[in-house]
């Protein structure tokens, strides 16, 4: 791989773009959808995004090209790096979760990156508990199996809420702010791929709270209730 000095110079950039979580709460709690809109509008990244599309109403649409663009913008700024390679498939093939984790794992052994196989070891853990409880398995022997891992604390929280309702919801979020919180060493490393797999993961969480901030004011639901879903921010 060539030089990435440039790459991580355009990343920094971009990165001053992200929402903060006081940010993202404002939207949230916006009065209604259009005043969310144009609350995110305020935001220059954002902002030009929803200048570019016609209708603010498709705004799965929208969020969904967004996504797709800044991971080509990271392919290439990468020189189509393993690693961004492997993160990005799921956004652009029908793959099983199984087959992504296995390119993932695939990748991890190839890289010489340490934050990638960690992102890659907590994506593994995480799918194997999801699997187990999926297939009947004891949420209470799912956690004494894990009891040791870096992540036990939020293995545990999301292990907690599913016991009380079987809803995955709280273990996706634990798992998303996992990830975030493993990447966001990134954003004070200068070198290497680190700091574009730092990014990739945060705009995909960025990504991801705007859908559900975007569909809870379109939807009428209570902010307070979205809330409780919201995923960290990387700022």
């Amino acid at each position: 791989m060539g030089s990435l000095n440039y790459s991580i110079g355009r990343i920094r950039a971009m990165e001053s773009f992200l929402l903060s979580q006081d940010f993202l709460q404002k939207v949230l709690f916006a009065k209604d959808f259009n005043s969310a809109i144009s609350l995110l509008a305020e935001n220059k990244r954002w902002g030009q995004v929803i200048k570019s599309f016609e209708n603010s109403d498709d705004y799965l649409a929208m969020l969904e090209i967004e996504q797709r663009n800044v991971i080509a913008l990271l392919l290439d700024l990468s020189e189509r790096a393993i690693e961004i390679e492997a993160l990005s498939k799921k956004h652009f093939m029908a793959f099983l979760q199984d087959d992504y984790l296995q390119d993932l794992k695939l990748a991890a052994q190839k890289s010489n990156s340490a934050l990638f196989r960690k992102i890659v070891y907590a994506s593994e853990v995480f799918w194997k508990i999801i699997y187990s409880l999926l297939q009947g398995g004891s949420p209470d022997t799912t956690l004494q199996k894990y009891a040791f891992v870096d992540f036990s604390k939020e293995i545990q929280s999301g292990i907690e809420e599913f016991k009380k309702g079987r809803d995955f919801s709280a273990l996706d979020k634990e798992y998303d702010n996992i990830l975030l919180k493993t990447a966001k060493i990134a954003k004070y490393e200068s070198f290497g791929i680190n700091p574009l797999i730092g990014f990739f993961i945060s705009q995909e969480m960025e990504i991801k709270n705007l859908q559900l901030i975007l569909s809870s004011k379109k939807n009428g639901v209570n902010p307070e209730k979205t809330k409780n879903y919201l995923r960290a921010s990387y700022v």
